[in-house]
């Protein structure tokens, strides 16, 4: 269920607003029914606006301590109407000179507030009124256009309605789908995977994705339980781009299955083709490129259709895995989720194999009993150049050329042109990155999957999976949180003073496995997202036999030691500790506490080791007064999605607390 409480107004909302959206997969009048998919997302708009803003504590005490007048145009708390029990608070929008009237039901530490469904909105000279959950998305949007230019201002706000919208629609049928497909006590790995129904608490649009129609979210969604077949293309071997970890997993890459179907296709062509998996709506997508209709004319691309078993897509929606062999593929996918179009870039899919080729070299060191790396073990693309050359030799044959020019202006007259950015942009969309992964799907979830609640339930998923694998009692859960942060933090803490190997542990790349109700084994994937302090003694013994000097993989040590703080301490934990305390009804600090307690007990050890790297690690999370943390809305709304800004937030492990 969403933090925000319906219990009380399970009646249908019907709100009707305009969108007006690129790929016209909505009428222009939308009726948006769902209280939960509503609610959800007035709360995380709400709560990336009150962090990057930096109103850390919007409790009307607070704020009437600065904006004493404001009192008297606030309407009484009997008036505000709830059922349910709330601490008012004022939300200010300083640049509109507004301000908005209302209340949590459970006040966060980290900032992930619950908010009753009730909003007031004070102005100047006005008398205050009570205002729709639409009216305030429409307040607030219009606030933060100020951080934009004044002539980006009307187009960033359409962009930033459109993307909610869509985010908001998405999730309403995701939530229907749950509602009534999934029965409560459903709990595995496939369903964790495909139960991510709110999604990012920190982002405006945490389900928008663009370019998938709503016809088409049954087919791929993986919110609406899809499974398909893979689509294989066969790419003329001297156009293949590769790299893999060994042999071993090239040769592993791909089913013997799917390669004896593709074997039979293509009958005596076989041994001039490489097999190349992909999404099958990216398939109807690349066809519209011209470059790829003119190789599959000339059958340097040969399209072999669905093979193979069926996959289901994981909660990243393009990463698709398939249960019965562990492989798994990061597939290309033209379809803008949340802030990018979900494609595997040159860099990306460089980085990522650089990464693993590091983390395979350094597993025994680094993997324990209960901390596991998850590695991609190559990709594949297409190679963009030799192709064009070979059409474009092609072309020059086919075109009689003009007597009245030279052969170097005939030849250009014929020729393909693409930009560098194009270039780019294509060889992304023909980009596969293999991830098998080898798991027990039975008693292994998604962290961020845990962290929700199934609609219309008051227990997180997480509390149900513990009771679910418990013999005898529900653990404590300080004890549990004990726990996990030995097996996840600890870990990963010491990979990073050890090899100076940060992973971005967000909670969508984070699995965990439980035992008798406890945390056994913790998973990190996606190395895409790895950051290496190149400053690190380690780095020197990789360069040049594993990776290059100047590695998209290798950071400078703050913004490595900053993407651990953020993915992991901020994201991660922070939500791990609400959710937790949230349902206990008790204050996140309390489990803050108990994560401090442990780093000082974890600080006395690396002194006594020694370990210096580890230990100034520790010391600077518990002695720095804040943390850093991403800027997700301001950052949609200044065109930052791919590099989005960071900001400080209060630190609630500092010791002063």
């Amino acid at each position: 269920m969403s933090s925000v409480d319906t219990r009380h107004s399970r009646n249908k909302i019907q709100q009707t607003t305009y969108i007006s959206n690129q790929d016209n997969q909505y009428n222009d009048c939308l009726h948006v029914n769902h209280p939960l998919a509503l609610a959800s997302t007035i709360q995380s708009l709400l709560n990336s606006y009150l962090r990057e803003t930096k109103q850390f504590d919007p409790k009307l005490i607070t704020v009437l301590e600065t904006l004493p007048l404001v009192q008297q145009q606030m309407i009484t708390k009997e008036k505000l109407e709830s059922e349910q029990s709330y601490e008012p608070i004022l939300i200010q929008l300083p640049f509109t000179e507004r301000l908005i009237q209302t209340g949590v039901t459970y006040h966060s530490v980290i900032g992930q507030h619950h908010y009753i469904d009730s909003f007031v909105m004070i102005a100047k000279q006005q008398e205050a009124e009570s205002i729709t959950p639409f009216q305030l998305i429409e307040y607030v949007i219009e606030e933060l256009s100020h951080y934009t230019e004044t002539e980006q201002r009307d187009m960033q706000k359409q962009r930033m309605r459109s993307r909610i919208q869509n985010s908001l629609t998405k999730m309403e049928h995701y939530y229907q789908h749950h509602e009534s497909k999934h029965p409560v006590d459903q709990q595995d790995y496939r369903y964790s995977e495909q139960s991510l129904i709110a999604g990012h608490p920190f982002h405006p649009f945490p389900k928008s994705s663009e370019g998938f129609s709503l016809a088409e979210l049954a087919l791929y969604s993986p919110e609406m339980g899809a499974s398909f077949q893979l689509y294989y293309l066969a790419v003329q071997s001297s156009y293949i781009e590769e790299h893999w970890l060994h042999e071993q997993a090239r040769q592993e890459s791909i089913s013997p299955a799917v390669r004896q179907q593709a074997k039979e296709r293509l009958g005596s062509l076989w041994d001039q083709y490489h097999v190349l998996p992909m999404h099958p709506w990216q398939v109807h997508y690349i066809q519209t490129l011209s470059i790829v209709q003119q190789a599959i004319d000339n059958q340097q691309i040969i399209l072999l259709g669905s093979l193979g078993d069926e996959v289901y897509p994981t909660s990243s929606v393009r990463t698709v895995w398939n249960h019965r062999d562990s492989r798994g593929y990061k597939l290309p996918l033209h379809i803008r989720i949340t802030n990018l179009i979900r494609e595997n870039t040159t860099e990306q899919a460089k980085r990522t194999i650089d990464a693993a080729r590091i983390i395979d070299y350094q597993r025994t060191a680094i993997e324990s009993n209960h901390f596991k790396v998850l590695t991609e073990t190559g990709y594949c693309s297409v190679r963009l150049q030799s192709l064009l050359t070979s059409l474009n030799t092609n072309r020059a044959f086919n075109h009689r050329p003009d007597s009245n020019k030279s052969a170097i202006d005939n030849q250009a007259k014929n020729d393909i042109q693409m930009t560098k950015a194009e270039q780019e942009q294509w060889t992304a969309a023909m980009t596969v990155i293999y991830r098998p992964q080898h798991i027990d799907p039975e008693y292994t979830y998604v962290v961020a999957s845990l962290l929700e609640k199934a609609p219309y339930t008051d227990e997180p998923k997480l509390i149900s999976v513990i009771r679910q694998s418990t013999v005898d009692t529900m653990p404590d859960l300080s004890v549990w949180l004990s726990r996990y942060t030995e097996i996840t933090l600890l870990s990963l803490l010491r990979v990073f003073s050890d090899y100076g190997i940060s992973f971005e542990a967000h909670l969508q790349n984070s699995l965990i496995s439980l035992k008798d109700g406890l945390p056994a084994c913790y998973y990190v994937r996606d190395l895409e997202g790895v950051s290496i302090d190149r400053t690190c003694s380690a780095v020197e013994e990789w360069i040049q036999p594993l990776i290059e000097a100047d590695s998209h993989v290798l950071y400078d040590h703050d913004t490595a030691w900053l993407r651990t703080q953020y993915y992991f301490v901020v994201n991660h934990l922070g939500s791990l500790i609400h959710t937790i305390a949230q349902y206990e009804q008790c204050s996140e600090q309390h489990y803050w506490n108990i994560v401090q307690q442990q780093l000082i007990r974890w600080r006395a050890q690396a002194k006594s080791i020694p370990n210096e790297r580890l230990y100034r690690q520790i010391e600077s999370l518990l002695h720095v007064e804040t943390l850093p943390a991403k800027a997700n809305f301001i950052s949609c709304f200044q065109a930052k999605g791919d590099q989005p800004d960071f900001l400080d937030i209060p630190n609630p492990l500092y010791l002063a607390n």
